[in-house]
């Protein structure tokens, strides 16, 4: 459901710095594919999303979403049928709105709008209903500023927002990261949990080794702007984590693992 046709990108063109990340980078995604992502620093990662999600552009190729050329479509037009999540917890949410204005911000993304209220009281329920599957107690909170919020909880909700109108594919950029261990295992459950129900198309990448082979149901590894391994549900799920250290190891042509990648 989603192509990424002979790639190419090169960052800081005609200077010292010039470096060519990617070169004919090749790589499909299947309709209901949730693949984790995991690789060197620098290898690419978060670049891969950054080009699919169109906020940086490509020198060459194509990007093709359900058969669709969306190469040059701008990031807000992708935004519409692409759902993300950060790293960092304060990206996919407003700090200065409180809970419900964000979620009325997210629950009429891409959808046609005039001169009228963004906050439809009609929705609250909705709203409570949706937020009550989380069980952090935000449901009660819903006139909260967001800014007040935990990491956890703002990444919670961050997750719902890029859910609650199911996007065509959902890009998680290493989003539990920044979390103490049981808020990011807490976070991770919601997230296949959501993934599962809503049968969405998901892409995320974790230094977490464990994750990367707990969850979804492929797994790839990249090093230096290229797709190294690329696991289907079968030998996915017979890969430790030894495994894959080993497999980079020898990519690396490496007996031990440098300071180019962390792995938790």
């Amino acid at each position: 459901m989603l192509k990424i046709e002979k790639v190419s990108k090169t960052f800081n063109k005609e200077t010292a710095n010039e470096f060519q990340l990617f070169n004919d980078l090749k790589f499909t995604i299947e309709k209901g594919d949730f693949i984790t992502v995991v690789g060197s620093n620098g290898a690419g990662k978060s670049s891969m999303l950054n080009l699919i999600s169109g906020s940086i552009p490509i020198d060459k190729g194509k990007i093709l979403l359900n058969e669709i050329d969306i190469t040059e479509f701008p990031e807000h037009k992708r935004a519409k049928f692409i759902g993300r999540v950060f790293q960092d917890p304060s990206k996919g949410t407003s700090p200065s709105m409180n809970i419900l204005e964000n979620l009325s911000l997210a629950y009429n993304k891409g959808k046609a709008f005039g001169l009228t209220l963004g906050v439809n009281k009609k929705n609250i329920e909705f709203f409570k209903e949706q937020l009550n599957m989380l069980n952090l107690g935000l449901e009660d909170k819903i006139y909260t500023k967001v800014g007040l919020l935990s990491g956890g909880q703002r990444q919670a909700l961050s997750l719902l927002m890029a859910t609650m109108i199911t996007p065509e594919i959902l890009l998680l950029d290493e989003h539990t990261a920044a979390l103490d261990p049981t808020t990011s295992e807490n976070i991770m459950y919601l997230t296949n949990k959501i993934v599962k129900e809503k049968h969405i198309t998901a892409l995320m990448i974790t230094h977490n080794l464990n994750q990367a082979i707990q969850f979804g149901n492929r797994l790839i590894m990249m090093h230096e702007g290229n797709i190294v391994l690329d696991l289907k549900a079968k030998d996915k799920k017979s890969m430790t984590k030894a495994d894959l250290i080993e497999h980079f190891n020898n990519i690396c042509n490496k007996g031990e693992l440098g300071d180019r990648v962390m792995f938790a």
